[in-house]
């Protein structure tokens, strides 16, 4: 990547570590393409794009607090989707109810058709004992997705605790 570099002046370290980082990423080497966005947010510290990618490698490895560092810092350049969705899923597995939600709804109101979103703000909304909000996505994610894992299970429980008649 050096000698590509200093030989051809268009090609710049910024770009090299794109390269590097996708070529890693098509090895499923995730820990490399991780290095590589890592270095791209020290040469272009005021762009969401490589912090957002390096929490995506970070997510594909499992490492979720990690990964919350980088979707935390991108949201200072960009209020992302992907951002939102990851953070508000990452509070969410650690029990951090209010603080998910915010994020899980910020990205419903950029996208509130994707599925797993719906499924992880209804079970939050459930969890901070907000059962008519919860019933209302999970309501949606029934309209787009009938038969998504738990959905069932879990809307029946919400409707249980909110005394509410299960055919509706």
């Amino acid at each position: 990547m050096a000698f590509k570099i200093w030989k051809n002046k268009k090609y710049t370290l910024e770009r090299g570590h794109v390269e590097l980082a996708q070529y890693f990423t098509k090895q499923r080497n995730y820990e490399a393409a991780y290095k590589e966005y890592n270095a791209l947010t020290q040469i272009t510290p005021n762009n969401a794009s490589p912090y957002l990618k390096a929490a995506e490698m970070l997510i594909k490895m499992n490492r979720y607090e990690r990964a919350g560092s980088f979707l935390t810092e991108s949201l200072k350049f960009e209020n992302s989707f992907y951002a939102n969705k990851w953070l508000g899923q990452i509070l969410l597995s650690k029990k951090e109810i209010p603080k998910a939600i915010h994020y899980l709804e910020t990205a419903a109101r950029k996208n509130n058709r994707d599925k797993q979103l719906l499924f992880n703000l209804g079970g939050a909304y459930f969890m901070n004992k907000q059962y008519a909000q919860s019933l209302e996505s999970l309501g949606l994610l029934q309209k787009l997705s009938p038969n998504f894992p738990g959905l069932l299970k879990l809307k029946a429980h919400v409707q249980e605790l909110a005394g509410q008649d299960k055919a509706d």
